[in-house]
């Protein structure tokens, strides 16, 4: 070895985790010339390429640098650094990307306008003053626009639009914070808007476009939006009149509309905010979050009977001047018809919004991906992730085994995900698959994912359910593709997916409470507890069950669960007495007594989704449900509404027999203190504290200290509230969906997490030829 040798190192660095599409390279350049050090950066499929020479001590600090401060939204999972002979030269470059056979990288989400950029957005000194599209190195549209990885201009949706003189200036030079930044561009080169009638025909373009919107929202028209991820639909939310409108052309009654406001001043005028949501709404992700909201602030029809507005702030230049200029809040909710997926493109919304938007506001950026709003909410002091869509897909989680498994979920809330060895990749919120038009995106998005990451699974995962559409879809790829099959059951999914998102060791106790899901023998389950080992999942309490009068047509209405709860707890002959004769006509009554007493069309259940329900009908707070979740939310507010009041109900208790929860008890003491006149926001907050106690009530039973709580009954921030203190005040962890959704929307990572200890229903392996 010669003097050169040992004064001057070159080391050989792989850089994985979130590391492409968050302005690494650039940081790694800027770093290794303020060091005096050469080399070069690159991408690869499945990580960053670092070569870098110099002296010792220089390498020294710019590794120091590298682990200690990375980019903001830089996620440095392992460095693997081995020494390679020094080459000299000069300079430090950012190389084309490399091939490579390895799997492909965890692709960034699109991240709402950082700060700097929205400064230069109102700054008429900048040359991207009011410029729609402004992004730089570390916010701005990445999976959204993304065809393929590594991420790089070339394979995004902007290598439609060259670099003019001035943007390639700011992307070659190092002190710029444009530096390699994919997605820059300007007016001069980069995307531009139109208005556009009904027809399709283009009226005005540039800023003219967007005056020329605005002009029409404040005349209490709907606006469609070409925004990140698909289209969404816009209207004034101070204008009775325009919510109505868009309520009827959307076929959208009663759910609960997202308002989007221009900065926190806004905001506050609105709702009263904690720190914490406020920084849930600030977060690069730009989520709509579930806020309390003031009364009286905005028309009661954007949350007819709910204490909370689901709120968001700009979540691209675009929205940023849209909120600007208008001034006011507006109705920011998703570009389609009642249960279908958002319009993706112009000639979609066109057809597929004609006759619910006035007018269209688009660009000329074509959208990759389809990702809608993500919803949020701050829940037992920690963000919640309800709806997993944008600014949040694709987000890795961290497997403690290899997985090549591709998980299909559920019926509802469909959301696929991907085994890529160590991680779990989420696809991002699909839509109810009862739809034809979420069918044909569901059956899209397998071969989606897959293509993206280079990555064909070697298993299927389904839920147990043969009749959801995922499962029946399923089942015909692993056919076609002669791959194995598993199934699991629809709990045992949503408490893996806790166990996977905390990687908690076993044995844990896991409780799932949701609408439906099929447990063994068929029978149709919603509260189940399981004791959670690495041999098997087993199931140790489940509620009582009940009669569901019409099946199907109880899950619409909350006052038929009411009366089969009443039936099965032998209570018939009050039937015509209160609450009941409050709840049916005489003649409806008539009808489904004889149903419920020769058991016609009244399949049992052990569902705590129905039993919110039942309780919500018998309080007489949602009697038929306008949307899915409608009794449950009502329950749920007058509970809260109960807290904030100081209101004391009666103590109310479930009894744990052998393996069943017995909510007989509970029933008759709410009953009698309805007659004793005890106020119904009471008795709605003592039906959430009895849940509490049951929760502990079952853990000391098994007397396992961890506790997984899932399903979507976990929605329910009080409920989840109550059920965490109780827990660790009787010295038990609770552990709940914080990133992966407690709803059906986290059931496909928990088909990967079930798959990891082989706790299946049944298995199908086609590769056999088995049939």
């Amino acid at each position: 070895m010669n003097g050169r040798d040992t004064i001057r190192q070159r080391l050989r660095l792989e850089v994985t985790g979130t590391v492409q599409g968050v302005g690494f390279r650039p940081f790694v350049a800027r770093t290794a010339m303020g060091f005096n050090l050469t080399g070069w950066v690159a991408n690869r499929a499945a990580d960053v390429l670092i070569e870098i020479e110099g002296r010792p001590d220089a390498l020294a600090r710019f590794r120091e640098a590298l682990d200690q401060n990375p980019p903001a939204a830089a996620r440095i999972a392992r460095i693997l650094a081995c020494p390679v002979p020094p080459r000299g030269g000069s300079g430090f470059a950012i190389a084309p990307s490399l091939a490579d056979d390895k799997a492909a990288p965890v692709l960034l989400p699109d991240r709402a306008p950082c700060p700097a950029c929205l400064a230069e957005l109102d700054n008429p000194a900048s040359r991207r003053y009011r410029y729609p599209f402004i992004s730089c190195a570390e916010c701005g549209p990445r999976a959204s626009i993304t065809s393929a990885l590594p991420f790089d201009r070339e394979r995004t949706s902007l290598a439609d639009f060259p670099l003019c003189a001035d943007c390639a200036r700011e992307y070659a030079n190092s002190a710029d914070r444009r530096f390699d930044a994919q997605t820059i561009s300007c007016p001069t080169c980069g995307p531009q808007l139109a208005l556009l009638g009904a027809d399709g025909s283009a009226f005005a373009r540039g800023e003219a476009a967007l005056t020329g919107a605005l002009a029409h929202l404040a005349c209490g028209e709907i606006l469609a939006l070409k925004g990140v991820g698909g289209f969404q639909l816009l209207v004034d939310a101070r204008g009775e009149a325009a919510i109505a409108k868009l309520r009827a052309r959307k076929a959208r009654p009663a759910k609960p509309l997202a308002v989007m406001v221009g900065d926190l001043a806004a905001l506050h005028a609105l709702c009263t905010p904690d720190a914490d949501e406020i920084a849930l709404l600030e977060s690069p992700a730009a989520p709509i979050v579930l806020i309390a909201s003031r009364p009286g602030a905005l028309p009661d029809a954007i949350a007819p009977g709910c204490s909370r507005l689901g709120v968001m702030l700009p979540a691209s230049g675009l929205h940023a001047l849209i909120a600007a200029d208008f001034g006011a809040p507006l109705v920011v909710t998703s570009g389609n018809r009642a249960g279908e997926p958002i319009a993706l493109d112009e000639e979609a919304a066109l057809a597929e919004l004609a006759g619910i938007a006035d007018l269209f506001l688009v660009h000329n950026r074509r959208i990759e991906n389809r990702l809608d709003d993500s919803v949020t909410q701050i829940a037992a002091a920690q963000p919640q992730i309800l709806r997993r869509a944008r600014g949040y897909v694709p987000q890795g989680l961290a497997l403690a085994t290899e997985s090549g498994d591709l998980a299909l979920g559920a019926q509802q809330k469909s959301c696929i995900a991907l085994g890529l060895g160590r991680l779990a990749l989420s696809g991002p919120h699909i839509g109810e698959l009862e739809h034809a038009g979420v069918r044909s995106a569901f059956a899209a998005a397998p071969e989606n994912l897959c293509r993206l990451y280079r990555c064909p699974p070697r298993r299927i995962l389904i839920d147990a359910h043969p009749d959801y559409a995922s499962s029946v879809f399923g089942f015909a790829l692993a056919q076609r593709e002669k791959l194995p099959l598993a199934a699991i059951w629809h709990h045992v999914a949503h408490v893996h997916a806790v166990i996977a998102e905390h990687d908690l060791a076993l044995p844990v106790l896991g409780l799932a409470w949701d609408g439906m899901g099929l447990g063994e023998n068929q029978s149709l389950r919603g509260s189940e507890a399981f004791r959670v080992t690495k041999e098997e999942c087993r199931r140790c309490a489940s509620l009582a069950p009940f009669p569901l009068p019409g099946g199907e047509a109880a899950q619409r209405e909350p006052r038929r669960a009411a009366l089969g709860l009443l039936f099965a707890a032998g209570a018939s002959a009050a039937f015509r007495n209160p609450p009941v004769d409050r709840l049916f006509a005489e003649a409806e009554l008539t009808v489904l007594t004889t149903m419920l007493e020769r058991g016609i069309n009244s399949p049992g259940c052990h569902s705590m989704g129905r039993l919110f329900d039942a309780v919500s009908a018998l309080l007489g707070l949602s009697v038929i449900s306008r949307y899915e979740g409608d009794a449950a939310m009502a329950l749920q507010s007058a509970a809260e509404a109960a807290e904030r009041e100081g209101l004391i109900g009666p103590p109310l208790a479930f009894e744990v027999e052998g393996g069943a929860i017995v909510w007989k008890p509970l029933l008759e003491a709410l009953l009698a203190a309805q007659r004793q006149g005890f106020p119904v926001k009471a008795l709605a907050l003592a039906f959430h504290e009895a849940l509490a106690r049951l929760s502990v009530a079952i853990a000391e039973r098994e007397a396992l200290s961890d506790v997984a709580l899932s399903g979507g009954c976990f929605q329910n921030r009080l409920l989840l509230r109550l059920c965490v203190a109780a827990l660790r005040e009787a010295g038990f962890r609770p552990h709940w969906g914080q990133t992966v959704p407690c709803n059906d929307g986290g059931i496909a990572i928990g088909q990967l997490g079930a798959a990891r200890f082989a706790h299946f229903a049944w298995c199908r392996d086609f590769s056999d030829g088995e049939h």
